[in-house]
């Protein structure tokens, strides 16, 4: 699934814990919205606020939602990786699936 290493959803994050959180907002970006603008998310903050399950979260619910998602870390995605590496990982699996009649 998209490189996502565990599957997280927003009803297993635990607001309490991070009550700086704009819970709205966060809603809000669930419903994927700021995909079809064409707008990046970043979640920038300490480890162990929440942001990789945050992220997993958007993530799966690209996937459910049929997109192609690429998930990595800060660390990883730059500066050695780059978009147009990013959109041929996607490729190469919206075509394998494809191919399982997934």
């Amino acid at each position: 699934m998209g490189r996502l290493a565990t599957i997280k959803t927003l009803s297993g994050f635990d607001f309490s814990f991070q009550q700086s959180l704009d819970r709205d907002l966060i809603h809000t970006l669930a419903q994927l919205g700021f995909i079809a603008r064409s707008e990046v998310v970043h979640l920038r903050g300490l480890p162990g606020t929440g942001k990789s399950h945050l992220a997993t979260t958007l993530g799966v619910g690209a996937v459910k939602a049929g997109r192609c998602v690429y998930f990595c870390t800060w660390l990883a995605c730059w500066p050695s990786s780059s978009e147009p590496n990013a959109r041929a990982a996607c490729r190469s699996t919206s075509a394998s699936s494809a191919g399982r009649g997934s």
